[in-house]
């Protein structure tokens, strides 16, 4: 078993609804978008965070061999298209994918 799938329930068990989930992340890359999907999504943007950590390594550039993209991994064409991303490009901008995961969740 690898490091990372490990860590999976601690994740959950430390970070989902954390009271102290912004300051977790403060200085972690893409913060401000991880605080606006959680606000927007009521979830505690260190939960969503390390989601994106265990799927993506936080490489806003990363692609499956499933077609999933980028940070929170959103499948290509179909979830994204029920997400309401209609541009493949669009799941490389960082904000816009931490979103559509966070809407997933």
């Amino acid at each position: 078993m690898t490091d990372a799938k490990l860590l999976i329930p601690v994740i959950l068990g430390v970070f989902f609804m954390s009271e102290a989930g912004a300051e977790l992340i403060s200085g972690f890359p893409y913060s401000e978008c991880f605080e606006q999907a959680a606000e927007d999504n009521n979830f505690d943007p260190s939960f969503i965070a390390a989601v994106a950590s265990v799927e993506s390594g936080l490489d806003p550039n990363a692609v499956s061999s499933a077609d999933a993209l980028g940070l929170m991994q959103i499948k290509w064409p179909l979830t994204a298209k029920e997400l309401g991303i209609d541009k493949r490009e669009d799941l490389f901008l960082p904000c816009v994918n931490i979103n559509a995961g966070a809407r997933y969740l």
